[in-house]
């Protein structure tokens, strides 16, 4: 009888490692790791001091600020109303600029500054205020 393994993408696990002095990757407590399936990705985090070069050090930290919305840009915002006739408020149906906005309620704001994403490196992006 086939078990059928259903795959859960959003759960992880953490593998403490270290580097041997062979140059090996191993669990923390020196045995080897598991098998990991090949096309697997994932982030190996190490402190920045570790890393012998400086130069790649310096590119995975890279910083940039990149504008996402600018001064003056309508957009939408999904508010939740306790009362079914809000002031203000409005209610999309089949007229919605987005499949997703059908059927919630929404105020337009416009922006009174640039909304600006903020990288570095390979960490996750983050919007700055406006």
């Amino acid at each position: 009888m086939s078990r059928r393994v259903r795959e859960n993408v959003t759960e992880t696990v953490r593998i403490p490692i270290q580097m041997l002095s062979n140059g090996t990757v191993a669990m923390e407590n020196g045995e080897r790791l598991p098998r990991i399936r090949p096309g697997t990705l994932g982030d190996l985090v190490l402190p920045a001091h570790s890393v012998d070069s400086p130069a790649i050090v310096e590119a995975l930290n890279e910083s940039a600020s990149i504008p996402l919305l600018f001064e003056g840009e309508q957009v939408w915002v999904r508010l939740m109303s306790r009362s079914p006739s809000a002031d203000g408020l409005v209610r999309f149906e089949d007229d919605a600029p987005h499949p997703k906005m059908v059927g919630h309620q929404f105020a337009a704001v416009m922006l009174e500054g640039d909304v600006k994403l903020i990288t570095r490196g390979t960490k996750r992006g983050q919007l700055a205020g406006c």
